[in-house]
């Protein structure tokens, strides 16, 4: 209950605290280098001569399209792409900064790369579409040669351009601002704990001192002279003087 009733107490520091996080995350985004994101779109085309053949398709098309996005991500074709587009980064790294994208209900894949180069973001975004569908197009080509059933086409790749992330972090500042707000609530509690301490500290100095107690007449010792107590003579032990005429 006293926990309560100091929350209660400094809610303010809490909802200071919860502010004061949120500011800091808000400084810590725009405290970090700019990062530009282009994304090459990439369309999956299924070969085909009717109307019946051209739905299996597009449904060949949809499921193999999961299938395309995993083979984007190796390791092979990253290096490939990062030659292509003659930019000096490691397969791993390219990794961190590639996202693929797959809109529900189409046959497309977004292939989006975040850079702090734009240049390099756009090169290496097109580099790795670029290497996707030289990929597939060896996976789907018939044996006994002829056009595949799928293939990708590179969706208008003049249009790819960079464009600046958002320098707000969501995840960053809500989790700057929980961070205020429990030290908020430790030093709310804690100033708590140090009034306690201080109004005990005072109601014990306020506090007045008990008076000695007082010896009961009854428990005092027997008077050694008189043999009474107290030191007063009883009529039974005083001495009785007879004077003679």
């Amino acid at each position: 209950m006293s926990r309560l009733d100091a929350i209660r107490r400094r809610v303010l520091l809490v909802v200071i605290g919860v502010v004061v996080g949120a500011l800091a995350g808000v400084g810590f985004c725009y405290a970090q280098p700019a990062h530009y994101s282009a994304t090459s779109r990439v369309f999956i085309a299924a070969g085909s001569s009717s109307a019946v053949e051209a739905f299996q398709g597009a449904q060949a098309a949809q499921q193999s399209a999961r299938t395309y996005a995993s083979l984007a991500g190796g390791r092979g074709l990253l290096e490939r792409a990062a030659r292509r587009a003659q930019v000096d980064i490691s397969p791993a790294a390219l990794a961190s900064e590639l996202t693929i994208n797959l809109p529900p209900l189409t046959t497309v894949i977004d292939v989006t790369v975040s850079d702090r180069n734009p240049s390099n973001a756009v090169a290496l975004a097109r580099g790795v579409s670029s290497e996707l569908i030289d990929l597939v197009r060896e996976l789907e080509a018939p044996p006994a040669g002829g056009v595949p059933a799928i293939r990708l086409v590179p969706v208008d790749t003049s249009s790819t351009a960079a464009t600046r992330d958002s320098v707000l972090d969501l995840t960053v500042i809500g989790l700057a601002g929980l961070a205020g707000g429990v030290l908020g609530l430790l030093v709310a509690l804690a100033l708590d704990a140090i009034s306690r301490r201080r109004s005990e500290t005072g109601r014990r100095v306020a506090r007045p001192a008990r008076p000695a107690a007082e010896t009961p007449q009854d428990d005092l010792p027997d008077n050694p002279v008189t043999g009474g107590r107290h030191g007063a003579s009883s009529p039974e032990s005083a001495p009785v003087w007879q004077v003679r005429t």
